[in-house]
């Protein structure tokens, strides 16, 4: 399994800068600067959050991470 298809979970400490900052790091490609698409699957049972991001554009810098709800 490639690593790109493999999920890492969110921890908000990777994040800093102002506010607009942040809103960039998560909403935009890195690459291309155009807007991600996101895809989210929850898991009630388990409180989980699987989200997938992609860019239509290039077709890189997205991800897949897992937001754990409590």
């Amino acid at each position: 399994m490639s690593k790109s298809s493999d999920y890492q979970f969110e921890y908000f400490e990777k994040y800093v800068g102002t506010i607009e900052e942040v809103k960039e790091q998560v909403s935009f490609c890195p690459h291309c600067k155009s807007e991600f698409i996101f895809s989210h699957l929850p898991d009630y049972k388990n409180l989980t959050l699987q989200e997938v991001k992609r860019c239509v554009k290039c077709g890189k810098g997205g991800g897949r991470i897992i937001h754990i709800m409590n």
